[in-house]
């Protein structure tokens, strides 16, 4: 089976932390504000459940989180951090309904996708991770890792020729990716 690198789910892990550090992808206009965490008691249970998250104390972020839900149930951005947080602490299955919810209430939520398409890859769900990717290439064109990502699925699921586009527009994007660089070689020996 043609499979990522022993070394991309931790790196994928690291992604998503530092997204979560960020709070938001560019765009994206639902994450609490930092800038009034003293005054706005939902921004620090936010907050809190980012750091706990970053220090590894999952099943604490997961309250925080929970706790946001729990008094705004259409916080899109909300059901994206918990449903990282359950990812994790390696429950897909939570991750998978938190990231679902997420996408219901925002459905060009980019990172929900992308998490979500993470899943489904590490599950071997190869057809639903190419959808999830393909919807956030549809999004944002740009967005290199969506292609690559796109393209290990393909290339798992014996799309060869799918994979090398794909990995083709993923150096396209940033000619210093090489990781998709390798992928490139071993879908055309594979092919």
């Amino acid at each position: 089976m043609f499979r990522m690198p022993s070394f991309v789910v931790p790196l994928v892990a690291a992604l998503l932390m530092a997204l979560v550090a960020c709070a938001q992808f560019e765009g994206e206009e639902e994450a609490v504000p930092f800038d009034d965490y003293t005054t706005n008691p939902a921004a620090a249970i936010y907050l809190r459940g980012l750091s706990y998250s970053a220090e590894g104390e999952y099943d604490k972020a997961i309250v925080e989180f929970t706790k946001i839900i729990q008094s705004n149930p259409q916080s899109s951005e909300a059901y994206l951090r918990r449903g990282q947080t359950h990812f994790f602490n390696d429950d897909y299955d939570r991750a998978l309904s938190d990231y679902n919810r997420a996408i219901r209430l925002n459905p060009e939520n980019k990172e929900a996708y992308f998490s979500r398409g993470f899943v489904y890859y590490e599950q071997e769900d190869f057809d639903r991770s190419i959808s999830d990717y393909g919807k956030l290439i549809e999004l944002n064109s740009e967005f290199t890792l969506a292609y690559y990502f796109r393209g290990l699925a393909y290339a798992d699921s014996g799309d060869y020729g799918s994979a090398i586009l794909d990995f083709e527009k993923a150096i396209e994007l940033d000619p210093t990716h090489t990781e998709a660089k390798q992928a490139l070689k071993d879908a055309n020996k594979s092919r």
